[in-house]
């Protein structure tokens, strides 16, 4: 577990160029936090680190989003905030983004569909807000120590 204390916006630049050269092999980033924690934002940093050229907005109402690096990789952006549960997931087929071995595929609301990410490529990342400021405090986990995080 790693924990970060961000102050600024700006900061988390710097964390999601730290994330994506610490954690290589993950390709599910799985990001937990209340609404209006900075979920988005922070995939915003991330998907800029990979080399994103479109424009990375919330697909709250889409339930997906597709993106593009420089190189023609793919970075899929789901937002499950309307999804009930793994069934209804699996129902509407958006499953489907999981079998392209090469993209990344950034989760917001995961825990709706936690046990059907694949636990050996998934980091789990926490976003705590403060709510008398700006900062928040993101917590980084691998699988195991995300079965005992509370």
């Amino acid at each position: 577990m790693e924990v970060f204390e961000i102050n600024r916006e700006e900061e988390l630049d710097q964390l999601a160029k730290y994330i994506l050269l610490n954690y290589p092999d993950k390709r599910f980033f799985a990001l937990y936090g209340p609404l209006g924690a900075g979920k988005t934002t922070f995939i915003k940093y991330l998907s800029k680190q990979l080399g994103v050229i479109d424009s990375v907005k919330s697909p709250t109402y889409t339930l997906a989003n597709m993106y593009k690096t420089q190189e023609g990789k793919k970075i899929y952006h789901l937002d499950l905030f309307r999804i009930k549960d793994s069934i209804e997931w699996l129902d509407i087929g958006i499953d489907d983004y999981f079998e392209d071995p090469n993209a990344v595929i950034f989760i917001e609301w995961p825990e709706k569909i936690v046990d059907l990410l694949p636990k050996d490529r998934t980091i789990f990342i926490h976003i705590n807000p403060d709510p008398d400021t700006q900062k928040r405090k993101i917590v980084i986990l691998l699988s195991d120590e995300q079965e005992n995080y509370a």
